[in-house]
């Protein structure tokens, strides 16, 4: 059986040829299926569970140090499933599609990680780095960069 991780609502699941392009979000959906035929695409309604119990139980008694999450858009409903207060992972890595480095917090994920003190320390170009500010294993990085 699938599992949709995410914020415990529900959401539809569109699966494409190319299972890398599975999505939740609605506008990767869009634009992933301009790239099929209608024919070659299936859609399902499932509830999602919330990323924060799927984690208890693969991880029942530890945090992950790791947590690297691509969902091809759907990354902030997954970390609304989280417990970013009391289960706090020392680094997240997410995509943050169409990144902008002068205005990094104009994305709804990079703006929801800083409010939670994660703050971003490198970037790719597909992937965003964040570390836990509060963790005191970095207190060697400069504030200036937090």
């Amino acid at each position: 059986m699938q599992q949709l991780v995410g914020d415990g609502s529900e959401a539809v699941f569109v699966e494409f040829p190319d299972p890398h392009m599975n999505s939740c979000d609605i506008s990767t959906i869009r634009r992933y299926s301009e790239r099929f035929s209608g024919e070659s695409i299936t859609a399902s309604r499932s509830s999602t569970v919330q990323a924060g119990s799927f984690w208890h139980s693969v991880f029942p008694s530890v945090v992950p140090d790791l947590v690297s999450i691509d969902v091809e858009g759907y990354e902030l409903e997954v970390l609304n499933g989280l417990d970013l207060v009391g289960q706090r992972p020392n680094l997240i890595i997410v995509e943050p599609k169409n990144f902008n480095f002068i205005a990094p917090q104009s994305l709804p994920v990079v703006s929801h990680l800083y409010k939670n003190q994660y703050s971003l320390v490198a970037k790719t170009p597909l992937d965003g780095f964040f570390i836990d500010a509060l963790e005191p294993a970095f207190e060697w990085i400069p504030r200036s960069m937090l």
